[in-house]
C-alpha cells in the first residue's frame, strides 16, 4: 500500500508514509484488516545529481494523473493472513492509484513525468517452512487504468538455514527465480526475468552481527545487480552498517543506465 522513496532505496524496501483507517478482526491463527487511504504520495526519484539516474531525467514536478481526483483520488486494501505452525499464507487486495508510474516523454525538454494510472491488484504470498528448510512462493494479478490493461508476476524460492555452522554463526543460503508478465504500456519494471542466489550469516554474538550478500542477475541479457550489507550493534543504542552495491548491465537497456553508479555507503544509526 505504501509507496517506495526510490531516492532512500533503489530496492523498494524504504517505503513513504501514507494516512489510513484501519479496522480489523483477528484469531489465533486468522487476521482480516481493510484500510482506507484519502490521500496518495507519489514515488521518489533521484535529481540530476542523485543517484541511481536514468538515462533520462524524471520531472517529478509535473506528474499527472488519470482520475481528475488526482492525489486525492481515494485507496482502498484488503488484507486476509493465517499463520500456522510451518504455514504462512497472506492475500491482498488494492484498488485506487498505481504505486507504480508509467513515464510520459516531454518533448521539449527531453524529460519524462511520471504518470499514475488507476489500478486494480490482487497478491497472495505462501511461505512453508520444515525444520532449516523454507520454500516461499508470492504472485500478483493487476488491472491498469479504466480500461483494465491485465498483467501479473509471481516468484518461487527456497532457504536452507545451517545452524551453529561456522563459529556459533547461523548461515542461510537463499535462491529464487522472478518473473514479470507485463506489457510495453505497463509501468516499467528492472526485473522482469531473474534468479537470485545469495548467503546469511547471523554471528549470534553480542552485538548481533550480520552479513548478507547476494546478486540478482537478469537470465536474459546478464543484468546483475549485487549487494553486500554487514550490520553491527554497540552498546543499547548504537548500530553501524556498511553496504556495497555493484551494478552491471549492457549498453542500451534500462538497467544498463546503472553501470556507473555502483556505490558504498557506512552509516551509524542512535536509537532511542
Amino acid at each position: 500500500m505504501n509507496q517506495a522513496d526510490f531516492v532512500e532505496s533503489y530496492r523498494g524496501d524504504a517505503k513513504l508514509g501514507l494516512p489510513f483507517a484501519q479496522v480489523g478482526w483477528l484469531t489465533e491463527k486468522w487476521s482480516f484488516r481493510l484500510y482506507y487511504l484519502p490521500y496518495f504520495r507519489e514515488r521518489t526519484f533521484p535529481g540530476v545529481r542523485g543517484r541511481l539516474r536514468f538515462a533520462a531525467n524524471v520531472d517529478t514536478d509535473n506528474a499527472t494523473y488519470e482520475p481528475r481526483l488526482g492525489a486525492f483520488f481515494p485507496s482502498g486494501a484488503a488484507r486476509v493472513s493465517y499463520r500456522g505452525e510451518n504455514l504462512d499464507v497472506n492475500f491482498g487486495l488494492l484498488s485506487g492509484l498505481s504505486r507504480e508510474p508509467r513515464f510520459v516523454a516531454e518533448l521539449t525538454t527531453g524529460n519524462v513525468a511520471p504518470r499514475y494510472d488507476l489500478m486494480q491488484s490482487a497478491s497472495m504470498d505462501v511461505q512453508w517452512a520444515l525444520g532449516g528448510f523454507v520454500i516461499k512462493g508470492e504472485g500478483y494479478a493487476r488491472a491498469l487504468t479504466s480500461k483494465l490493461i491485465p498483467y501479473g508476476g509471481g516468484g518461487l524460492g527456497a532457504d536452507y538455514m545451517f545452524p551453529d555452522a561456522l563459529a556459533g554463526a547461523d548461515i542461510t543460503f537463499a535462491v529464487e527465480y522472478l518473473q514479470d508478465f507485463r506489457p510495453l504500456d505497463a509501468p516499467i519494471t528492472l526485473f522482469k526475468y531473474d534468479a537470485f542466489a545469495g548467503v546469511r550469516v547471523a554471528a549470534n554474538d553480542s552485538g548481533n552481527t550480520t552479513i548478507n550478500t547476494g546478486a540478482l542477475v537478469d537470465v536474459t541479457d546478464g543484468t546483475t545487480f549485487g549487494r553486500l550489507d554487514v550490520t553491527h550493534s554497540f552498546g543499547d543504542h548504537f548500530r553501524a552498517s556498511l553496504d556495497v552495491n555493484l551494478f552491471l548491465g549492457p549498453q542500451g537497456t534500462l538497467a544498463g543506465s546503472f553501470r556507473r553508479d555502483s556505490y558504498g555507503g557506512a552509516h551509524v544509526a542512535y536509537f532511542f
